[in-house]
């Protein structure tokens, strides 16, 4: 089966720094990074055959052994396009201590080993 995959890597940097390690200009935490698959996998549909019982035809010209060779892999997975990708911004100004930190923000904030600072999710 195919398995290839279509990924969004989103990139946002401070002003006046840059997302490039090999840059002069780039400093560790100035940059918040995204990633997620624009293409995800579902189960394939499963086919069916129907009959038109006035006309004797069948819909989209699939017979019974047509939708049976159809669906002879019942679990065989289908790409599936993710028609949009949304990316927002919040500005959040709240500057939280280790010890003053809310666990839900503990959960989802990505904290630098270091400094003790913290980058957005």
């Amino acid at each position: 089966a195919n398995t290839t995959s279509l990924w969004a890597h989103v990139y946002i940097s401070q002003a006046a720094t840059s997302p490039d390690p090999s840059s002069k200009r780039w400093r560790r935490l100035s940059t918040a990074e995204a990633h997620t698959p624009l293409v995800s996998y579902v189960p394939r549909v499963v086919v069916k055959a129907t009959k038109n019982l006035l006309s004797g035809e069948f819909k989209d010209n699939v017979d019974a052994a047509a939708a049976l060779e159809l669906n002879a892999n019942p679990t065989e997975l289908a790409p599936h396009w993710k028609g949009s990708l949304s990316v927002q911004l919040v500005a959040d100004f709240a500057v939280f201590t280790r010890q003053s930190m809310p666990p839900q923000l503990k959960q989802v904030l990505v904290i630098d080993s270091e400094t003790g600072a913290y980058l957005p999710p």
